[in-house]
């Protein structure tokens, strides 16, 4: 596990670009290109981390972060977080393993609040998160729509999501 660089942002645009088309773990829609994921990347650093998971020959095959929550200044010491893993490397532990670092390195960066956004039906994502310590505080029922135009019935065969909402506190003791 280490920071993020921008070598690595064609690693972390094709794994995001499948979490895309699986519509389980993100609200976008379409497919983000490599200059959309040089300005995403500007946003990390020393305040908010961006980790990066390799394999054995230096792949990189998962990645996690704290993104600011808001750009208000109250808001300055809440993030976040995000994990994401490489279809091909599931089912080894390396979304706990790398939500765990984001954790330590949010604890570092003086992170009060971490919150997650969720969809209810990413099963494996919540556990991951309640496991590491976050609870539930709410759901936005019918937050997010995976579709194109909800107010054209039959369109597109979309759907609406509920987004479940999990918070942490980094530096509070662990439970």
């Amino acid at each position: 596990m280490r920071p993020a660089t921008a070598a690595d942002l064609t690693a972390i645009r094709e794994i995001y670009n499948f979490a895309i088309t699986e519509r389980i773990a993100t609200s976008d829609l379409e497919s983000r290109s490599l200059a959309d994921r040089e300005e995403w990347f500007k946003q990390f650093g020393a305040r908010f981390p961006l980790l990066v998971e390799e394999d054995a020959s230096g792949n990189v095959v998962a990645y996690g972060g704290v993104a600011p929550y808001s750009t208000r200044a109250g808001y300055r010491w809440t993030g976040e977080n995000f994990v994401y893993v490489a279809p091909g490397a599931r089912g080894r532990g390396l979304g706990k393993k790398v939500l765990a670092e984001v954790i330590v390195a949010a604890r570092r960066a003086g992170i009060h609040y971490l919150h997650a956004r969720i969809f209810t039906q990413n099963e494996a994502s919540l556990r991951l998160h309640r496991e590491a310590g976050f609870r539930d505080v709410g759901v936005l029922r019918r937050a997010s729509y995976l579709g194109s135009d909800p107010m054209v019935p039959d369109a597109d065969q979309g759907q609406w999501i509920d987004v479940q909402l999990l918070e942490l506190h980094p530096q509070a003791p662990a439970r």
